[in-house]
Protein backbone atom coordinates (compact mmCIF):
# COMPACT_ATOMS: atom_id res chain seq x y z
CA UNK A 1 0.00 0.00 0.00
CA UNK A 2 1.08 3.25 -0.79
CA UNK A 3 1.86 7.14 0.63
CA UNK A 4 3.17 5.85 3.48
CA UNK A 5 4.04 2.48 2.33
CA UNK A 6 3.55 0.91 5.49
CA UNK A 7 1.39 -1.69 5.48
CA UNK A 8 0.66 -4.80 2.84
CA UNK A 9 -1.69 -7.06 1.43
CA UNK A 10 -1.38 -10.59 0.44
CA UNK A 11 -4.41 -12.71 -0.47
CA UNK A 12 -4.53 -16.74 0.00
CA UNK A 13 -6.80 -18.88 -1.38
CA UNK A 14 -6.63 -21.45 1.18
CA UNK A 15 -9.16 -23.85 2.90
CA UNK A 16 -8.34 -22.27 6.43
CA UNK A 17 -6.81 -19.64 8.66
CA UNK A 18 -4.17 -20.88 9.56
CA UNK A 19 -2.01 -21.10 6.16
CA UNK A 20 -1.60 -17.30 5.75
CA UNK A 21 -0.97 -17.40 9.88
CA UNK A 22 1.83 -20.00 9.08
CA UNK A 23 3.29 -17.86 6.34
CA UNK A 24 3.60 -14.88 8.29
CA UNK A 25 4.79 -16.22 11.48
CA UNK A 26 7.50 -17.48 9.77
CA UNK A 27 8.50 -15.05 7.84
CA UNK A 28 11.82 -13.72 7.81
CA UNK A 29 10.41 -9.89 8.14
CA UNK A 30 8.49 -11.17 11.10
CA UNK A 31 11.09 -13.30 12.24
CA UNK A 32 13.62 -10.42 12.32
CA UNK A 33 11.10 -7.67 13.69
CA UNK A 34 10.81 -5.60 10.90
CA UNK A 35 7.26 -6.61 10.82
CA UNK A 36 5.79 -5.84 14.42
CA UNK A 37 2.27 -6.95 13.51
CA UNK A 38 0.15 -9.23 11.14
CA UNK A 39 -3.82 -9.71 10.83
CA UNK A 40 -5.49 -12.67 9.08
CA UNK A 41 -8.90 -11.92 8.10
CA UNK A 42 -11.16 -13.51 5.83
CA UNK A 43 -11.60 -12.40 2.09
CA UNK A 44 -15.12 -11.90 1.20
CA UNK A 45 -15.46 -11.84 -2.41
CA UNK A 46 -18.62 -9.91 -3.98
CA UNK A 47 -18.40 -10.04 -7.75
CA UNK A 48 -17.42 -12.96 -10.32
CA UNK A 49 -18.50 -16.43 -11.05
CA UNK A 50 -17.00 -17.62 -8.02
CA UNK A 51 -18.07 -15.37 -5.54
CA UNK A 52 -18.60 -16.25 -1.79
CA UNK A 53 -21.59 -13.59 -1.65
CA UNK A 54 -22.66 -12.54 -4.70
CA UNK A 55 -23.73 -9.13 -5.10
CA UNK A 56 -26.75 -8.20 -7.46
CA UNK A 57 -27.43 -5.19 -8.45
CA UNK A 58 -31.20 -4.66 -8.75
CA UNK A 59 -33.27 -3.54 -11.90
CA UNK A 60 -34.19 -0.25 -12.30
Amino acid sequence: LDDPADRALLVFSCDTPQTPQMFAATDPYVINGLVRAFHVRRWNTVVGDIAATPVHPTSV
